[in-house]
């Protein structure tokens, strides 16, 4: 399959790394069902590319993000439902999971990428 990402311009200059259009991939079948993802870290950078890509494909995408704004500005970008977490709270992350069950009948995808910097010790000293 051709790559289909636009590489640096010699000038310096760069173009557009992912496609806009969906990606087709030979072994597809045409008569797959768009999937409901719910995207976690949605509102800026690899959450956002993956959001645009999936609705791109068809798919019903949920965009989650910690901040308002930027998730409300990506998922108004692509005409999707979302909702607003800080998975650092645990009230926020209960209060999610009760809005995406009443959101969603079904979730067939969680990409679960919200990144978290969480003080104390390294993780393979601590005990559980």
């Amino acid at each position: 399959m051709k790559d289909r990402r636009v590489r640096a311009q010699s000038n310096g200059s760069r173009g557009t790394h992912w496609p806009v259009a969906p990606l087709q991939h030979p072994a597809r079948r045409e008569s797959v069902l768009p999937k409901t993802v719910v995207i976690t870290g949605a509102s800026d950078g690899t959450g956002a590319a993956a959001a645009r890509l999936l609705v791109c494909d068809g798919h019903r995408v949920v965009a989650v993000g910690r901040s308002a704004a930027k998730t409300k500005a990506v998922a108004d970008e692509l005409g999707v439902h979302h909702f607003v977490a800080d998975f650092a709270d645990l009230h926020q992350v209960r209060t999610l999971a009760a809005q995406l069950a009443d959101h969603c009948p079904r979730i067939d995808v969680l990409a679960n990428n919200a990144g978290a910097i969480l003080g104390g010790p390294p993780c393979h000293s601590r005990r559980f």
